[in-house]
Formats: structure tokens, C-alpha cells, sequence
């Protein structure tokens, strides 16, 4: 009951209520997951190195404040101490657009392991398990008639 002692499920009221996605209906998620991961920044390619080595050094210090410090650390940085990260940036923009392409003509891109993007294994689980479900159902179809 509400405030004004209408149920929630009056039509009145849906408009309150955030609508559900339906997992089914949403096709954005298959695209989403087929995705090549972004290429990571400058930054991100320093601040975890950076993070690494100073974690065993300090390990009272909270994960935030590393990442603090690692902010400090890369805004007095020269560009010339920054260049190594940035050649990392430009190889993983490189990759992003090769499997980004390898994604448009194939249908699916190699990732780090070798392995295609739209393996098996690859898939996250919730995906996995409708894989299976397909493919038992289509095997059930395709089984052979038996002549009587």
C-alpha cells in the first residue's frame, strides 16, 4: 500500500515504478558482449603499474589512496616520463581497431588467448546456458524418424 492507500499495481500508479528490462526482448546486450574491450588509457596503463609496486610497500594504505597518490604522481610527470604508457595507449588502440574490424567482416575477433570471441567458453555464463538449451532443443528436433 501507498501513502495514499492505493495498491502499487494500480495503472495509476505504474508510472511511479521503474519499468524491468526483459533479457530476452534486449538485443543491445548480444552486441554489447561481442564488443572489443575499449583501449585502456595512458593513465590506466601507469596508474595499475604504479599501484603494483607501491601496494607491498604500503600495505595499510587503502586501494583509494593509492590511486590518489598514483593521480599526483602522473600529474607531475613529465611527457617524456609518460611517453612509455602512451606508446602502450597507441598499441591497444591498435588491437581495439583490428578486432573491432576482424568483428565487422567475421563476425567475431581473436581475443589475447587465441580463442574467437564467440566461443563457448567465452560466453558469460547466463549466455552459455541458453547456448546449451538451443542446442539440445535443435538436437531433439533433428533426431530421425524411425520407419513403422
Amino acid at each position: 500500500m501507498l501513502e495514499n492507500k492505493t495498491k502499487s499495481t494500480d495503472p495509476e500508479n505504474a508510472k511511479l515504478f521503474k519499468k524491468r528490462k526483459s533479457a530476452e526482448s534486449d538485443n543491445e546486450e548480444e552486441s554489447k558482449e561481442l564488443k572489443p574491450k575499449r583501449a585502456c588509457s595512458s593513465y590506466i596503463f601507469f596508474a595499475t603499474e604504479y599501484i603494483a609496486k607501491l601496494k607491498p610497500l604500503h600495505p595499510e594504505v587503502k586501494h583509494t589512496d593509492l590511486m590518489v597518490m598514483a593521480g599526483k604522481k602522473w600529474n607531475e610527470m613529465l611527457p617524456a616520463e609518460k611517453k612509455p604508457y602512451d606508446d602502450m595507449n597507441a598499441q591497444d588502440k591498435l588491437r581495439q581497431e583490428k578486432q573491432q574490424k576482424s568483428l565487422e567482416e567475421k563476425g567475431y575477433f581473436l581475443l589475447e588467448d587465441g580463442s574467437k570471441s564467440n566461443d563457448e567458453k567465452n560466453l558469460p555464463p547466463q549466455k552459455r546456458q541458453l547456448s546449451k538449451a538451443k542446442q539440445s532443443l535443435s538436437s531433439d528436433q533433428e533426431e530421425p524418424k524411425r520407419k513403422s
